[in-house]
């Protein structure tokens, strides 16, 4: 989907969803007062705002840096995860039935018998 002639094209329709997997191949990050963003993460960003739902898989965990988190988080709703302080708050935020509504994690220990 980086590839200009694919994104030209893709970036023209409407998308009801988009599933990304590897997401964690979508880089973008802080560098001083720079930012770093890859043709992958332009890419996404360009088609979530093409598209009613978005769906990131990845079965990486994430690295611990909260830039490269966050900049992820963005592209599903750049405003709700607009700050480290909001982003971090609603990954801690649990629904009254316990389930967080923007992230399913799993352990590949509680998946092998299902």
């Amino acid at each position: 989907m980086s590839r200009d002639d694919v994104l030209n094209v893709a970036g023209n329709s409407h998308w009801d969803l988009i599933v990304i997997d590897e997401c964690h191949k979508l880089s973008a990050y802080d560098y001083g007062n720079r930012q770093y963003l890859s043709q992958r993460y332009k890419a996404a960003q360009l088609l979530s705002q093409q598209c009613e739902h978005i769906l990131l898989l990845t079965a990486t965990p994430h690295r611990g840096r909260t830039d490269i988190f966050k900049k992820l988080l963005q592209i599903l709703d750049e405003d709700i995860f607009a700050t480290d302080e909001i982003a971090s708050t609603r990954i801690k935020e649990l629904e009254h039935n316990g389930i967080n509504k923007f992230f399913i994690r799993r352990l590949k220990e509680d998946m092998k018998d299902w």
